[in-house]
């Protein structure tokens, strides 16, 4: 998995948001979790994924994000340096996840509005693909 090689490279950084699409079932996501727990600041960084958590993966993760990347859900127009804030709230258990710019947005320009327009504008990543094994009766 490439996440695992930047994890190990130090291209993952504290405060960044890893983005996972179409990544396979729990075992896969459990890795990324599993490297970033062993980390000081893995704490610091958040998992998105339109896929499962095990029950032992700990820190920001949050999954299950639907529809899927594949079905055309903004999950799947997320691109590198693609700016997310995630607002969360334990004492009343809410939260939410917002694209708010890329790295050339000015600071006082970004907003989840914004993010509302990168999306309805923005085509699914040119890179995203059923994967060529996926069974019949599970493809969306």
């Amino acid at each position: 998995m490439f996440v695992i090689q930047a994890i190990k490279e130090g291209t993952v950084k504290p405060g960044d948001v890893i983005v996972l699409i179409c990544a396979g079932g729990m075992e896969k996501i459990l890795q990324v979790t599993g490297a970033l727990k062993h980390l000081s600041w893995g704490k610091d960084v958040a998992v998105l994924t339109d896929g499962w958590f095990s029950s032992v993966s700990t820190g920001a993760c949050i999954g299950h994000i639907a529809p899927e990347a594949l079905a055309g859900d903004a999950i799947g127009k997320v691109l590198d340096g693609n700016l997310i804030q995630l607002i969360i709230d334990c004492n009343n258990m809410e939260g939410s996840v917002d694209l708010i710019g890329d790295a050339d947005s000015k600071p006082n320009e970004r907003s989840a509005e914004l993010g509302v327009q990168i999306f309805a504008e923005r085509p699914s990543r040119p890179d995203l693909a059923a994967h060529p094994n996926l069974p019949n009766d599970t493809r969306l």
